[in-house]
């Protein structure tokens, strides 16, 4: 009882230690929502001028809560953006006020907070945001520009210049009032439509555009209010006209660097002599638009002049009224043309190759030119004419761009002229001269350098006499591949020149320099030279390299420079050539054309297999066997007769009746079958093996035809014992000869002296003989009964070997 009454007074113990630990943190709790409910913050604005002073109060509410006596207004502390403001900024007013004032305030925006101590720590009282800037200044209205999209839709959009960045929150509205007049007089309340800073345009809809409009902005914020200068405009003259539409444009005829363009003006516009267009154009493979004004010819057409003969031109074109407050459209669409051809504007460039004279004194000269650019080619360049002169005139045509004459030795001019569809270009002229001629002194000086992986700089004195030009000639330098000539013109005061056509890094270049006296050649000036060669360093120590990174196929020039610190020497040259393919890289080849051949087969024979049936069907095709026909089922009602009495009595053999040619009468065999059946004396096929019933038709006819011949040979191993004809009345399957049995004939001759074909022409037609299968008979060595011997019963094996369905009958 004691222990119990013990534990009773340790849990209310316990409970009240709880009670009493609980109370500072209930305490706490109220006490901070006390700082926030029973305190008050006020700013004399959120909004400040930037740089302006800024002042707050912050007040203690002693009247609705209770504080503690040590709780005063000295004890707030002030802070901006987290950072204390200066105890020099603000002070208490009484016990329950402190106020601040923050001299400049130089922030966009900033949190200003005041906190309290309490218990050696801060408590948040209140907060408040602060925001600076400026008050907007006077917009200016730019330009407005109306739209009359239809006589229910109309409508003007004005621009303006906002003015200096206030960074406040600004709105701007533009007003617009139709006026009677030169907006004398306002008849209709302003119509406004109000935007952000960032948008400064407005679209504000009207009633009638044929009137003046009196137009203003405003622009507003925290910090004040400013009115744009009212503009006075004719809704009419501001109008937008729709962007016109080019439908075509051609070649104009009349004159060759024009184009003639089809156009559709915009609904708005009523007369198109009242409007001003501009158009836009430019050449197909450029990229710079050239901008001029355009003087159309009707509503309907336009021309462009000025242009390049047969270039492609693209075009589009914007149209205005003619004052100068109206608006440009926006630019049509873009259309294209081609201008006409007219004759080339420059003569080709022209040079020749002259070779050493032949044992005739015959030269060949090579004759080259470069073909015209498209700028001076004005069309499609059809052909080159050719005018030699020595001293009568020769004309050549062709369309290469060289050609080759075999000319005696001596002087020749030769002018070359390019023609298009129109006309010809001016004439290139050159002259030959003869071997034995005086020939200009060559060029002192000629230095070639590289210019970049695939150029080269050459740089040359001028001679003493004066040129008329230079030709540059270079080509590679190889042992296996013939010069290929490369050639340039150079004007007569250049004394440098960049060769660019067909260099290559890594290749050896011969140079020539001609200088041109009067259009004639003098003597040139060689040199050699590398747009970029491979430089490779390696130790004194080292005595081989590999050059790597070198074209397959290609010959090289590689030599050895040795340095030392008292200078350099180079060793000879080594021409050295690459080859086709690096080692393995043929039996790789090889290889891989194997294994894609294997590859080859593989699914060959893989679909050879999968498509047996098919191929077998198509090479190899199911012969069928008559005796699964219709036909082979079939008997006539008498046979049918007889068998049915035979079926009473069933036998292993069948009958065969041997009846000669004189007792038989066709009239007896009707709808029978006939067979040959040929008995060879010694065992040997002269002839054909068995027919099968189905191939019977296709050999009788050289059965028979072979059978005259047959009688006559002398050979005693070769010929016939005897011959038959079997007759049987239908056909049937093998499974029936189990069970059915039909009557055969095998009809002989009457006599020896009696033909077997002149007996069988008493009895079946010749049209019938021709279809008769033959069937041949090898006798057993054990039996050497024939039919015409005996009316006995005839071996099956004997007389029927081959012959299915003759198979199981006895012969009788």
């Amino acid at each position: 009882m004691r222990t119990i009454m013990s534990m009773a007074a340790n849990v209310r113990f316990s409970k009240l230690v709880v009670c009493f630990l609980l109370v500072p943190f209930i305490g706490a709790g109220a006490t901070s929502l006390l700082w926030e409910n029973c305190s008050h913050m006020t700013l004399d604005s959120p909004v400040l001028h930037l740089g302006n002073p800024l002042s707050a109060t912050c007040r203690l509410k002693s009247e609705d809560c209770a504080f503690d006596y040590r709780i005063t207004a000295t004890n707030i502390v002030w802070r901006m953006n987290e950072e204390e403001v200066s105890r020099s900024h603000y002070r208490a007013l009484n016990d329950r006020v402190s106020s601040v004032t923050i001299p400049g305030f130089n922030r966009l925006k900033g949190n200003l907070t005041c906190y309290i101590w309490y218990n050696e720590s801060l408590q948040l009282l209140q907060w408040a945001e602060v925001k600076a800037g400026f008050p907007p200044e006077r917009p200016r209205l730019s330009f407005c520009t109306s739209y009359w999209t239809s006589f229910l839709s109309q409508s003007i959009i004005c621009n303006w210049d906002p003015g200096p960045e206030t960074y406040l929150e600004t709105n701007f509205t533009l007003h617009i009032s139709e006026t009677i007049g030169n907006c004398s007089v306002r008849y209709l309340d302003p119509k406004n439509c109000t935007t952000s800073r960032t948008k400064n345009s407005c679209l504000v809809l009207v009633l009638n555009l044929a009137s003046y409009h009196d137009i203003w902005v405003t622009a507003k914020n925290r910090l004040g209010t400013e009115t744009s200068s009212h503009m006075c405009l004719d809704g009419m003259l501001i109008v937008k006209f729709k962007a016109p539409q080019i439908i075509t444009v051609k070649r104009d005829a009349q004159q060759n660097d024009c184009l003639l363009g089809q156009w559709e003006m915009p609904f708005e516009m009523v007369d198109h002599s009242e409007a001003a267009f501009q158009i836009q154009h430019k050449a197909v493979d450029e990229d710079k638009w050239t901008q001029r004004p355009l003087t159309v010819i009707n509503s309907t057409f336009f021309r462009l002049c000025n242009l390049r003969p047969y270039t492609a031109y693209q075009l589009k074109i914007r149209c205005k009224q003619k004052i100068e407050t109206s608006p440009w459209s926006e630019w049509s669409n873009e259309n294209t043309g081609i201008t006409s051809e007219c004759a080339p504007a420059q003569k080709p460039q022209i040079w020749r190759c002259i070779e050493a004279p032949d044992s005739n004194g015959t030269r060949r000269v090579r004759l080259m030119w470069k073909p015209l650019k498209k700028k001076a080619a004005n069309g499609k360049i059809l052909g080159y004419r050719i005018n030699l002169h020595e001293p009568e005139t020769q004309v050549y045509n062709t369309s290469n761009l060289e050609y080759s004459f075999h000319l005696p030795d001596g002087n020749y001019r030769i002018r070359v002229a390019a023609y298009n569809s129109v006309g010809e270009s001016p004439e290139a002229q050159i002259i030959i001269p003869s071997s034995n001629e005086l020939e200009f002194p060559p060029l002192s000086h000629l230095v070639a350098s590289s210019s970049g992986n695939s150029s080269l700089l050459m740089q040359w004195e001028p001679p003493n006499m004066t040129t008329t030009g230079y030709v540059l000639e270079w080509c590679v330098v190889s042992e296996k591949v013939a010069c290929n000539i490369n050639w340039q013109n150079v004007p007569a005061n250049n004394t440098n020149a960049i060769v660019r056509d067909n260099i290559e890094p890594m290749r050896l270049y011969n140079i020539l320099l001609y200088p041109l006296f009067d259009g004639l050649p003098g003597v040139p000036t060689s040199t050699q030279a590398y747009s970029k060669e491979g430089a490779v360093v390696v130790n004194g120590s080292e005595h081989n390299y590999i050059l790597a990174g070198l074209s397959a196929n290609t010959e090289y020039d590689v030599n050895i420079m040795v340095s030392t610190d008292g200078g350099s020497t180079t060793g000879s040259n080594l021409a050295i050539t690459t080859k086709m393919f690096d080692d393995g890289e043929v039996e790789a080849f090889l290889m891989i054309i194997f294994l894609f051949s294997l590859l080859m087969a593989l699914i060959t024979i893989a679909t050879c297999i999968y498509q047996q049936h098919r191929i077998k069907k198509h090479f190899w095709p199911n012969i069928p066997d008559p005796a699964n026909s219709t036909l082979a089922q079939w008997m006539p009602k008498k046979l049918w007769e007889d068998v049915k009495e035979f079926r009473e009595e069933p036998s292993p053999k069948t009958p065969v009746q041997v009846v000669h040619c004189g007792g038989l009468t066709k009239d007896n065999i009707s709808g029978t079958n006939y067979y040959w059946i040929q008995e060879i004396k010694h065992g040997h096929y002269s002839k054909t093996e068995t027919n099968s019933l189905n191939e019977a038709n296709s050999s009788t006819k050289q059965s028979l035809q072979d059978f005259s011949s047959w009688q006559n040979e002398s050979d005693p191993q070769e010929s016939f014992q005897n011959l038959y004809i079997a007759l049987e009345y239908s056909k049937i399957t093998r499974n029936e000869y189990k069970r059915h049995s039909n009557p055969t004939f095998a009809v002989v001759p009457s006599d020896s002296s009696q033909s077997l074909l002149s007996c069988l022409s008493q009895i079946i037609s010749s049209e019938e003989q021709n279809r008769l299968p033959v069937i041949h008979n090898i006798p057993d060595s054990s039996h050497g009964k024939t039919l015409q011997e005996s009316n006995d019963t005839i071996n099956e094996r004997e007389l029927l070997h081959g012959f299915p369905f003759l198979m199981n009958l006895n012969i009788h």
